[in-house]
């Protein structure tokens, strides 16, 4: 039988090792000026919540708009009339036993995240379908290779890969098993009003 697949979930992949060598110094920076009272709830380093679109240091320009068009570029590749985006932005550095759980972000339009160091034993990426259907009529599955019968996807990290999604997409951080860390640029992007 033939499929004609509708309501795709697609995720924006692209790698770009020129960008992550010219962020990573920055990012390292930002690390490097937590202390332990700072890592939040989340029990890794990160710097969530310092860096959104009222105030993207000038340092980070580049990435800000490095990110706004891979989102307006995404938007594009999914049909629909790209629209300007205002970006918050995080570092995060996870090592042995750090994970984060299952979530995603109901305030923003994309979220992604862009590899910069990616050590051995580094923890994957999961996807999980938005379909909630899927759970309710359990099939037992018997291509694992066919991606109709896939709940959840995982992506292995590689340096300089970016990567993009819808917001509302549950994902989480498996287990990282890195004893080096495992560093990360983390974004959401949100629809940009006129004042």
């Amino acid at each position: 039988m033939n499929l004609v697949k509708i309501f795709p979930t697609c995720v924006g992949v692209e790698q770009n090792n020129v960008m992550s060598d010219r962020l990573y110094p920055y990012a390292r920076k930002y690390l490097d000026n937590l202390n332990k009272s700072e890592y939040k709830e989340w029990g890794y380093k990160t710097t969530y919540g310092e860096i959104n679109a009222d105030y993207i240091p000038n340092e980070l320009q580049f990435f800000s708009d490095y990110i706004c068009d891979a989102g307006q570029r995404f938007m594009i590749a999914n049909g629909f009339v790209p629209k300007a985006l205002k970006p918050s932005i995080f570092f995060s550095e996870m090592v042995d036993g750090d994970l984060h759980g299952k979530h995603c972000h109901t305030d923003s339009f994309l979220s992604g995240v862009f590899y910069l160091k990616v050590p051995v034993g580094s923890a994957d990426i999961k996807l999980f379908t938005p379909d909630p259907y899927k759970k309710l009529s359990r099939l037992d599955i018997q291509d694992f290779t066919n991606e109709c019968s896939w709940e959840t996807c995982n992506f292995t990290p590689a340096e300089g890969a970016l990567l993009i999604w819808r917001s509302y997409i549950d994902h989480e951080v498996l287990l990282n098993k890195s004893k080096d860390g495992r560093i990360t640029a983390v974004f959401n992007l949100s629809w940009k009003h006129d004042d």
